[in-house]
């Protein structure tokens, strides 16, 4: 698992396509996020922030992955 450093640019990326449900995720498949950082008492669990600001925590940090160099960023 890699470890993403926080104020980092992520992208949403669920390691399965049935782990989306776009339903019971805020995000959008391969879209730039803030990542500000994992949550201490909640081990595994991030906080993000899009692109309006909102912030939203408590999803799994396994989805995210760092932004590639290459990748626009929106």
């Amino acid at each position: 698992m890699q470890t993403i450093p926080p104020l980092s640019i992520v992208r949403f990326k669920p390691q399965l396509p049935s782990d989306y449900d776009e339903k019971n995720y805020p995000f959008r498949r391969n879209f730039p996020y803030l990542f500000l950082g994992e949550i201490s008492t909640m081990p595994g669990h991030c906080v993000i922030v899009d692109d309006k600001g909102k912030v939203i925590w408590g999803y799994h940090t396994e989805h995210f992955v760092l932004e590639e160099d290459d990748e626009p960023i929106l």
